[in-house]
C-alpha cells in the first residue's frame, strides 16, 4: 500500500480502469467548468485590455477544477451522499473546457481588433472613420465570428501536431505540466499536497482580492491610488516606469519564464529610459510639433509601429527556424524580441510587477526549489484570481453610483506649492 502511494504518473494508475465517457464529461464537471471559466474570462479580459500579455493557465485550471470538486465531494461524502468519486479524467474535462473558454476570449479580439474596428475608436485615427475600416458589432454577428474563430485551430494544429510531437517528439510544456499536475493530484500522496496547495491558493485569493479592495478607496479621480504610485521617483513615473501594486501581474511574472520577464525590463529601458527620450528631442524636425502625444503621425506612431516591426521580425525568424529546425544553445539567453517589444508602447509598469513575481520566485526556489515548485503555481493563481476578480464588485458600484472616497495623488513639491497657495486663497 506504502509502495503505491509512492508511485507517479501513470505508474500510480495501472491497475485503474478508465472510466466510460459518460463518467468523464459529468453535470458536475461541466458546471464547474462553468463557473471557473466565468472567473478565468474576466481575469483574461483584464489582461488583455491591459498589456495584452496572457501566461499559460492550464495549470491553474488544473489545480482550481480539484479544488472545486474536492471540496463539493467531500462535502457529500461526509453526508453519506458521494455516489461517483472525482477522477483524474473529469478533472482533465474541466482544465480542457475552461481554458478552452478562456482562450477564445483572448483570440476571439474582443479585446483588440474588434473594438478597434467600431465606430467610437475609429474616429479617433485620422481618416479611419469610413465604412471598409468599422464595424458595426451585433450579437449574432459576434456569435457566429466567434464560432468560426474557435474551428480556426483545428485545420493548423493537426498539421503542427504531427511535425512537432509525433515526429520530432518534442513535448508541449504547459501540457505535459498540466498532465503531471493532474496525476500527482489523484495519488494518494499527492492528494495530500493538494490540500496544502489549495489551502495556500485561498489564502492567496483572499488577500488579493481584499488588497484590491483596500486600494479602491483611493481611487476618486484619475491618476489616484496606489496604481499611481511613483515609486521611483516623479521623473521615472512621467515615463511609465514605477511598480503599480497589481497582484495579478506579480502572479503573472511567477508563471512566466525569467526570459519572458527580463526581456520586458529590458524592452521597458530600452524603449522609455533610452528611445522615446531621444526621439522627443527631434519633435518638430522628424514629426510635426503641433501634434498630439496620441497622434500615430508623431511620437506615438514610433512607439508602435516599432514595436509591431519588432513583432512580426520575431515571428518570420521563429517561422524560419521551425522549417530548417535549427536549435542554438545560446538562444536560451537571448532576449525575446516579441516581449522586448510590448513595454515600447504600453511603458514598463507591468514588467516591474512581472520582474518582481520573478524574484519572489527566484528567492524561493534558492530557498527550497521542491517547495517552490509545489506550491508557486497555487500562489500566483490566488493573486491572479483574487485581483482580477475585484473588477466586477468594482464595476458594480460604479454602476450604481458609488465614488471612492479619497483621491491619493503625488505631485512634486513645486506643484504641491501652487495647490496649496490656491488652498489657502479659496479660504
Amino acid at each position: 500500500m506504502e509502495e503505491e502511494g509512492n508511485l507517479k504518473g501513470e505508474e500510480a494508475f495501472r491497475k485503474t480502469r478508465v472510466p466510460k465517457w459518460r463518467k468523464q464529461i459529468t453535470l458536475r464537471s461541466m458546471v464547474t467548468s462553468f463557473v471557473i471559466s466565468v472567473i478565468f474570462n474576466f481575469i483574461v479580459c483584464k489582461l488583455n485590455f491591459t498589456t495584452g500579455i496572457v501566461p499559460s493557465l492550464n495549470v491553474a485550471a488544473g489545480l482550481l477544477g480539484f479544488a472545486v470538486i474536492k471540496s463539493y465531494t467531500a462535502l457529500l461524502n461526509k453526508c453519506g451522499l458521494l455516489r461517483q468519486p472525482f477522477t483524474r479524467q473529469e478533472n482533465t474535462v474541466i482544465q480542457t473546457c475552461v481554458v478552452a473558454s478562456s482562450g477564445i476570449a483572448f483570440s476571439s479580439g474582443t479585446g483588440s481588433y474588434l473594438l478597434g474596428m467600431s465606430p467610437y475608436i475609429a474616429s479617433q485615427v485620422n481618416g479611419g472613420n469610413t465604412p471598409i475600416n468599422r464595424k458595426e458589432l451585433s450579437l449574432g454577428w459576434m456569435f457566429g465570428f466567434l464560432f468560426v474563430v474557435s474551428f480556426v485551430g483545428l485545420f493548423s494544429i493537426v498539421p503542427l501536431r504531427k511535425l512537432m510531437i509525433l515526429k520530432y517528439n518534442l513535448t508541449y510544456p504547459s501540457g505535459t505540466a498540466t498532465a503531471l499536475l493532474v496525476n500527482s493530484l489523484h495519488t494518494p500522496k499527492g492528494a495530500k499536497l493538494a490540500k496544502k496547495q489549495v489551502s495556500l491558493l485561498f489564502k492567496s485569493f483572499c488577500g488579493s482580492f481584499a488588497f484590491a479592495f483596500f486600494q479602491w478607496f483611493f481611487t476618486a479621480g484619475d491618476s489616484c491610488g496606489f496604481s499611481s504610485f511613483p515609486t521611483f521617483g516623479l521623473q521615472p513615473y512621467n515615463r511609465k516606469f514605477y511598480f503599480d501594486f497589481s497582484s495579478t501581474y506579480v502572479g503573472v511574472g511567477m508563471i512566466c519564464p525569467y526570459l519572458v520577464n527580463a526581456s520586458l525590463l529590458l524592452g521597458a529601458i530600452i524603449s522609455w529610459g533610452i528611445l522615446w527620450p531621444w526621439i522627443e528631442h527631434k519633435k518638430g524636425i522628424w514629426y510635426s510639433a503641433d501634434l498630439p502625444a496620441s497622434s500615430l503621425s508623431g511620437i506615438q506612431g514610433y512607439r508602435v509601429f516599432t514595436a509591431i516591426a519588432m513583432m512580426l521580425g520575431d515571428g518570420l525568424y521563429h517561422c524560419i527556424i521551425m522549417l530548417i529546425r535549427t536549435k542554438f544553445r545560446i538562444y536560451r539567453f537571448v532576449p525575446n524580441p516579441m516581449c522586448l517589444a510590448i513595454p515600447f508602447y504600453l511603458g514598463g509598469y507591468f514588467a516591474i510587477d512581472m520582474c518582481i513575481g520573478s524574484m519572489i520566485l527566484f528567492w524561493w526556489e534558492k530557498k527550497n526549489k521542491q517547495k517552490a515548485k509545489d506550491y508557486a503555481p497555487a500562489l500566483a493563481s490566488g493573486l491572479i484570481c483574487g485581483d482580477s476578480l475585484w473588477c466586477v464588485p468594482a464595476a458594480i458600484l460604479s454602476l450604481a453610483g458609488t465614488k471612492p472616497p479619497i483621491c491619493m495623488k503625488f505631485l512634486s513639491s513645486a506643484v504641491n506649492k501652487k495647490v496649496d497657495t490656491f488652498l489657502s486663497g479659496a479660504q
